[in-house]
């Protein structure tokens, strides 16, 4: 008798060394993951720090292969990682006042064929054959269409033996054909979900789950009416309760997959204005422990936390930052009054534009309310001189570990802004922007 053991996938130390192409020294480079793909939580994989030279380097374990972004100064680009493997890169930042989630150019010296490279050509060649062929009219691809593009990708690319790239293509090839409904619902879910494997890792398996049973609850009436679903959230004292209403659908094929279907729109629901809030933060926290799946337990949780972490009266994760004489501290140890923090970039206009709004609202609330920036540029001269060149009078710092940011806030993009009251607990996140009647709206906060 033949026994075939599963064995779970052993962590293993992934290298990545690069150079950084007009480096600015003392910058790090960092490599961020997600721990799920409904929840979106970012993490801290890794990060390097910039020598004066430009070169860093990186060590850190996964165990599958996992899709990241690698940033420096919050521009980013995506990467896949396998466990185990080695990296040399070649990066290329944007010009330093590039706005927002701004992107790098990263050229991948080793090895010859990564599966990053595979799925880039993968994503070139897709874009470029729906610009050809489809001219935006997606109602105009066939079946002869799919197939024929499933079959080039499959044909032209050199790594195709590689299970995750072979997903990647399937799942590809399914949202396009969701897009052009040429087949029902029900029948891609029987294609692409029943019977087969929840691909939790695989970026575009979940983009394709996320568009066949997102807004189940929210805009099928056909489905559920609005009444039932309020009904059942109110009522109920089970998450199962609204899983059996996205089971009467037909679609879902097992409980397994009906249960992260309900996880997607469990998110979707808490944004709902009407929604009650606090019941879905209840389901989701009996998901977490009733759940017979640990990869839905685990989903919940994460949701949970990304949906509840910033609610008013959480505290404030704590994050060292670098004062104006280059000493680290704690941000919890600054003194406590009612504190307005703004997270920019000290040389990108947007940042620069919502200060100097704020400039005019200092003077007259600088006595009840602390008004802090916080740049992500580790470099604290930078923010130093921003200050001065602008005349700016309250209290700068840099961050000092950029990593911090995107780990414990989740803040990818500049500026946010966050108020927080005198013990260090969210007021509003994100808070009022300059730029949108700030005054009027910390003198409301004031008084209550």
């Amino acid at each position: 008798m033949l026994f075939l053991i599963s064995m779970a996938a052993q962590p293993a130390v992934t290298v990545l060394e690069g150079h950084v192409n007009t480096p600015a020294p003392g910058d790090h480079v960092v490599i961020s993951g997600y721990k799920n793909f409904i929840s979106n939580e970012l993490y801290v994989l890794g990060q390097g720090k910039i020598d004066e030279d430009g070169h860093f380097k990186i060590e850190f374990d996964i165990d599958v292969t996992t899709y990241t972004q690698i940033g420096i100064c919050f521009q980013y680009s995506e990467f896949y990682f396998e466990p185990g493997a080695k990296y040399r890169l070649q990066i290329h930042p944007s010009e330093k006042h590039t706005e927002g989630l701004g992107s790098i150019h990263v050229q991948i010296i080793e090895p010859d064929t990564s599966l990053t490279s595979e799925i880039w050509k993968i994503n070139n060649h897709y874009n470029n054959y729906m610009v050809s062929n489809i001219s935006n009219a997606y109602t105009r691809i066939s079946k002869s269409k799919a197939d024929h593009l499933r079959n080039i990708l499959f044909d032209e690319i050199t790594a195709n033996g590689h299970p995750y790239l072979k997903d990647y293509i399937e799942y590809k090839i399914a949202s396009l054909e969701l897009l052009a409904k040429r087949s029902s619902k029900k029948k891609l879910a029987g294609d692409y979900i029943w019977d087969k494997p929840v691909l939790y890792n695989n970026i575009e398996y979940m983009d394709f789950f996320h568009a066949l049973y997102s807004r189940m609850l929210i805009s099928h009436p056909a489905l559920v009416s609005p009444e039932e679903v309020n009904t059942t959230i109110r009522d109920k004292k089970s998450y199962k309760a609204l899983a059996s209403l996205i089971q009467r659908s037909g679609l879902t094929g097992n409980a397994k997959v009906t249960e992260l279907a309900l996880l997607c729109n469990l998110k979707e629901l808490y944004y709902v204005p009407s929604a009650d809030q606090h019941k879905i933060g209840l389901f989701l926290r009996e998901l977490t422990e009733q759940s017979p799946y640990p990869e839905n337990r685990e989903i919940a949780a994460s949701l949970l936390k990304t949906l509840t972490r910033f609610s008013p009266g959480k505290p404030l994760p704590d994050l060292w930052i670098r004062d104006s004489a280059g000493s680290d501290v704690r941000l919890s140890s600054l003194p406590g009054k009612p504190v307005y923090l703004s997270i920019i970039h000290p040389e990108r206009p947007g940042s620069v534009a919502e200060l100097e709004m704020m400039k005019t609202i200092y003077p007259e609330l600088k006595n009840r309310i602390r008004f802090i920036s916080i740049s992500i540029d580790p470099d604290i001269s930078s923010a130093i001189k921003l200050k001065q060149d602008k005349d700016f009078n309250w209290d700068f710092y840099s961050l000092a570990h950029p990593g911090e940011i995107i780990n414990k806030y989740g803040i990818n993009r500049t500026p946010v802004f966050i108020m927080a009251d005198a013990d260090g607990t969210f007021i509003s996140y994100p808070a009022f922007s300059p730029s949108e009647d700030l005054a009027g709206y910390l003198k409301r906060i004031l008084k209550q």
